[in-house]
């Protein structure tokens, strides 16, 4: 397990904790500012060193974000990342009059970074130690089913409660392996799922019923909770954990383990060959558990690189960009001087409408090809909540660290929702997926009694452009296509507004002036 800190103070306490866990750290560099070490030099490494089967981050900032994509990307796709990142950004990077700085917050950029590469955003630093146990010691889930096993109905409640909240399932196991556990466990046991032993189960009890669950093949992972009684001691139990684990076939089944009110166990099960990971609390394992099926699911999709087009004219774009900067630049040393303007008034500028929507067109995005000039009328109304189609938000951000963010947000009446979603460009077809089908209000794309359902590929495609026109284009410092209407037809662009650097790109803030 390889192991990275922005903190030397912490790292003092990380390495404390990984021996109190047991845990080997084939790695350990605390990079202070990173002068001449980064994250990204360290996933380069840990990538080809064998000893290195997971790498824990703790992140105050990223150094260089698009090389992190590139790199933290290749690295999930053979070993797991698990990643604390503290610290919140400054407002600042965020365009005046902008709708879509509004959704695209450091925090989301953060978010989408980390979502799009497979890498396990955690709140705390016990709960980075949690996962990376799980993912260095126990196999991948292979699904969403969990099996929980205890002596004690209280806590099996706690777990299964836990496992339902992080999306994951507990299903009833089979009427024949429920026979078999009745066949040795008390009569006033429940077999179900949770499988409650009861307090008068003994170390045996644990073992057979862990044997079956692990090749019944009806859990992709179980949880084993003790709670300690009068007569079974911890370390009986966990040996019996240990000897169920090294002795079934089914292997690919993780194991994790809530031995409640007592680490006594905490060593004896770290010396299965498969070590087992334990934690104080059912809702601690359940977590782990679910950010372990989350990764699992992550690796088994398959590699979906950006998506490319042969029918953009970024040049054109480009040159039309620059004859309305160069306009509105004559403009502007015509003008007399204001006193009392904002001295960084001048860094933005709001291309005219028609230039914006004549760049929209010169890369082919469904809803503004082949349609004249939105009328100002037609989108208010929209946003008003007109009939015809459902009104959305699309937009790009340009973010100081992160690059180009498209937003794809509920807009018109669900507005105040806050229902948005984030990816950093250029985006793949299931970026594009992600932001379509992602956010809360994602169901009503499917339609209603009174309502057919839009065209959601459509709606995929001007994600996919417009993410292509944000990277191919980096003098763009903000683009709001609102609303768009998602209708059947496809996709319906009714208004839209650009804004690009007057100078050379620097961090957002200021308030755009009209170019003319």
């Amino acid at each position: 397990m390889g192991f990275a800190s922005q903190s030397g103070g912490l790292g003092i306490a990380i390495l404390a904790e990984a021996a109190q866990r047991g845990l080997g750290i084939s790695t350990f560099v605390s990079m202070g500012n990173k002068a001449d070490v980064s994250s990204n030099d360290l996933l380069s490494w840990w990538l080809d060193d064998p000893e290195t089967k997971v790498a824990l981050l703790y992140l105050e900032s990223f150094g260089n974000p698009p090389k992190f994509r590139r790199l933290a990307g290749r690295f999930s796709r053979a070993k797991p990342i698990v990643a604390v990142k503290s610290g919140r950004s400054r407002a600042g990077t965020r365009a005046a009059r902008s709708h879509t700085a509004a959704h695209a917050s450091p925090e989301r950029a953060v978010d989408a970074l980390l979502e799009q590469t497979g890498v396990l955003r955690v709140s705390t630093v016990e709960e980075l130690f949690d996962v990376g146990a799980v993912l260095a010691h126990q196999p991948l889930p292979a699904g969403p089913r969990v099996g929980i096993l205890g002596n004690a109905g209280g806590p099996g409640v706690l777990a299964a409660d836990a496992v339902a909240g992080w999306g994951l399932e507990v299903p009833e196991l089979s009427p024949g392996l429920q026979d078999r556990l009745h066949a040795f466990l008390p009569p006033e046991a429940g077999v179900a799922n949770p499988v409650d032993m009861v307090a008068s189960a003994t170390p045996d009890h644990y073992r057979q019923a862990l044997e079956l669950l692990l090749a019944s093949g009806e859990v992709d992972a179980v949880i084993v909770i003790f709670t300690p009684p009068l007569t079974t001691t911890a370390e009986d139990v966990a040996a019996a954990l240990v000897h169920a684990v090294d002795h079934t076939e089914a292997t690919h089944v993780p194991v994790v383990a809530a031995f409640l009110g007592t680490e006594r166990a905490r060593h004896r099960l770290q010396a299965a060959v498969r070590p087992i990971p334990s934690f104080t609390y059912p809702e601690s394992a359940a977590r782990a558990v679910a950010h372990a099926v989350r990764y699992s699911r992550w690796r088994a999709t398959p590699e979906d690189p950006p998506a490319t087009f042969d029918d953009l004219d970024p040049n054109g774009a480009r040159q039309l960009l620059a004859e309305a900067a160069e306009r509105a630049d004559g403009d502007r040393r015509s003008a007399p001087s204001d006193e009392n303007a904002d001295e960084d008034e001048g860094a933005l500028w709001w291309v005219p409408p028609e230039v914006a929507w004549e760049v929209l067109g010169r890369y082919r995005l469904p809803g503004v090809l082949g349609h004249p000039l939105p009328d100002p009328t037609a989108a208010a109304a929209a946003k008003a909540g007109a009939s015809g189609g459902l009104p959305l938000l699309a937009g790009v951000l340009r973010d100081a660290a992160f690059g180009a963010l498209v937003v794809l947000a509920a807009a018109g009446p669900l507005e105040d929702l806050d229902d948005s979603a984030t990816r950093v460009a250029p985006l793949s077809r299931s970026d594009a997926r992600f932001l379509v089908q992602g956010r809360r209000t994602s169901s009503l794309l499917a339609g209603g009694p009174e309502r057919p359902p839009a065209d959601t590929q459509g709606l995929e495609e001007l994600l996919l452009r417009l993410g292509r026109l944000a990277e191919d284009l980096p003098e763009i410092a903000t683009i709001d296509l609102n609303p768009v209407l998602a209708t059947p037809e496809g996709p319906l662009v009714l208004g839209a507004k650009m804004a690009v650097f007057a100078q050379p790109a620097e961090p957002l803030g200021t308030r755009p002036r009209q170019l003319r």
